[in-house]
């Protein structure tokens, strides 16, 4: 099971960097006339009213891409590319319980943004000793609250894995990950979305 979700990974990243190559190029050729001189000093008027909002979405960018998890987002009946970034607190004597926030950028033109909070339950696998890091194997169910700028909703989810690590309450979770998000809003609709990637758990006791 590691090997194969090795391999997953190590082919998502790959498309991952080609994904990101062809997405800054489209960038450039479709934005021609956004070019600055490396001696022009922009106001911070001008900042204010052209940038405000691209500089935040850049940050966004910027802070997913590092450890980015790929996901394929199914919403409205289209395909849409996500890079999404998890964070957990985990809990319990073996670390089986995990509060988790998770903020993905969808390649899109609007509703770019998804926030989402979980309770996780994990079924772990007996301790595997390592010279690196110990490791276990992993399934999760969980379950959690969804936002964006158009509405909210509630979803249930399912994930598998290895988590990695313990020294220190550091943990590693390489796995894929499958949920469906009921949307309250009616004309709005449900969203499914499946991840290979890799979330970090800190454990605070």
């Amino acid at each position: 099971m590691r090997n194969i979700i090795r391999n997953i990974l190590i082919i998502f990243s790959l498309l991952l960097l080609a994904g990101n190559n062809i997405y800054s190029q489209n960038y450039n050729i479709t934005n021609p006339e956004i070019k600055v001189h490396p001696g022009l000093h922009l106001s911070s008027n001008y900042l204010h009213k052209t940038g405000g909002a691209a500089n935040t979405e850049i940050l966004i960018v910027a802070f997913l891409v590092l450890a980015a998890t790929p996901t394929l987002v199914y919403e409205n009946k289209k395909f849409y590319f996500a890079l999404s970034r998890e964070l957990s607190l985990v809990f319990g004597r073996t670390g089986v319980f995990r509060i988790s926030a998770e903020c993905s950028y969808i390649f899109r033109r609007a509703l770019k943004l998804h926030f989402r909070t979980a309770l996780k339950y994990d079924i772990l696998s007996k301790l595997t000793r390592d010279e690196w890091a110990d490791e276990r194997d992993f399934f999760s169910i969980g379950a959690g609250y969804f936002i964006d700028a158009d509405g909210s909703g509630f979803f249930p989810e399912i994930s598998a894995g290895f988590r990695i690590g313990g020294d220190g309450g550091f943990y590693l979770y390489p796995g894929i990950k499958l949920r469906h998000t009921f949307i309250t809003k009616k004309d709005k609709p449900d969203i499914t979305d499946f991840s290979l990637g890799m979330a970090i758990g800190f454990q605070p006791f």
